[in-house]
């Protein structure tokens, strides 16, 4: 996964004329493990445990022109961390139309920082193809230097093209 951000705040922060953020996150994973599945009556059970390497690298600068005759500043941004996943996925699918995962898994890391997330996901067809799912994601990050923790919520619409060629 590649995320990039770059923020050209401009004059629009209190006190500074010019303020750049220009931030690159890659993130690469490799997972293994055995998925267990079960069905009963009209209900599927399917889970996940996995283990695995992460490896995740920042790359990127700020630039800073602060008040007064102080130069324009830019400030590099590098960081690359390995992790070791562990986690745990849990999908059921009562009836057809209704599907529902919970993910957990916890990153560890040599440098005493950890990240733990969850993520509960639900959907509900109205076609073989199509529905809508509510996406919560908890994503905290726990380390020596810094916490934080995001929390957020999506809702969109899901198609599904797995068997719409299979015809």
């Amino acid at each position: 996964m590649r995320i990039s951000l770059v923020d050209a705040a401009g004059s629009n922060l209190g006190g500074l004329p010019y303020f750049c953020v220009d931030n690159r996150i890659d993130i690469y994973l490799l997972r293994a493990g055995y998925k267990y599945n079960a069905a009963y009556k009209n209900m599927n059970v399917s889970v996940l445990p996995y283990t695995g390497y992460s490896f995740s690298k920042v790359d990127g600068y700020v630039k800073i022109d602060p008040p007064g005759p102080a130069p324009l500043t830019k400030t590099d941004i590098y960081q690359k961390k390995d992790y070791f996943p562990v986690g745990l996925n849990l999908s059921f699918n009562p009836f057809r139309f209704l599907d529902f995962q919970f993910k957990l898994s916890k990153y560890f890391a040599r440098h005493e920082s950890s990240i733990k997330t969850f993520d509960f996901i639900a959907s509900v067809f109205f076609s073989r193809y199509s529905g809508i799912t509510y996406r919560y994601k908890s994503l905290k990050l726990e380390g020596r230097d810094v916490e934080n923790d995001i929390k957020y919520s999506m809702v969109g619409i899901t198609v599904l093209f797995s068997g719409i060629w299979q015809r």
